[in-house]
């Protein structure tokens, strides 16, 4: 038979851990670790929210661009006649023989009729980049910002600029544009470039 447990020997098994609390010391550590836990969590969320607002600009961009250019460059490939020059929303004037083909302005022909053309050129009151359809008067924006006058030029296929329009010549356009940025006072400054040929070549 057992033997019965003295108290003495109960209050001992019990002080050795089952009703053992936490220190005053142990508490503070555990709350203070805790702290530094949270405080490098929030850092790094801070942070991290901070270099998508830096980058985001700079991925907008290059979507934009793509879309934007998109429709220039299948436009161009499928050309039977471009001509570079200086233009507005009601005039153009193709750069003459003899003289640098490049200008704010691209007029491209895709079909037989001379009369039709889609129109592209740069609105120095707006800075925007403005495309005239098809048999259309209306010319939408296509690119904001944009700050350079000079925008397409026609080459040769050493990178060139032409004095004048070639069968063979390369359409090189050159975007300049700056968009807002989310701190206060600073832009974000970038640049497109593409260089397309026609695939009709005669």
């Amino acid at each position: 038979m057992n033997a019965p447990i003295s108290r003495n020997c109960q209050n001992r098994w019990l002080a050795s851990g089952v009703l053992r609390a936490f220190t005053l010391t142990e508490l503070l550590f555990t709350v203070a670790l805790l702290s530094l836990v949270f405080t490098a969590v929030f850092v790094c969320q801070y942070y991290g929210m901070q270099l998508h607002g830096f980058i985001r600009p700079k991925l907008e961009n290059a979507a934009f661009a793509r879309d934007t250019l998109a429709h220039l460059v299948e436009e161009v490939r499928c050309a039977q006649s471009i001509e570079v020059g200086q233009g507005n929303a009601t005039t153009f004037t193709a750069a003459g023989v003899t003289n640098a083909q490049q200008g704010n302005a691209l007029r491209i022909r895709l079909a037989g009729n001379t009369n039709q053309f889609i129109y592209y050129y740069r609105d120095s009151g707006t800075e925007t980049l403005r495309r005239v359809s098809l048999g259309s008067s209306n010319a939408a924006a296509v690119a904001q910002s944009v700050t350079n006058s000079t925008i397409f030029r026609i080459e040769n296929f050493s990178g060139v600029v032409q004095t004048n329009n070639q069968n063979q010549a390369v359409v090189d356009v050159l975007l300049q544009m700056r968009q807002p940025s989310f701190r206060r006072n600073v832009s974000d400054s970038y640049q497109v470039r593409t260089k397309i040929t026609r695939r009709a070549v005669l």
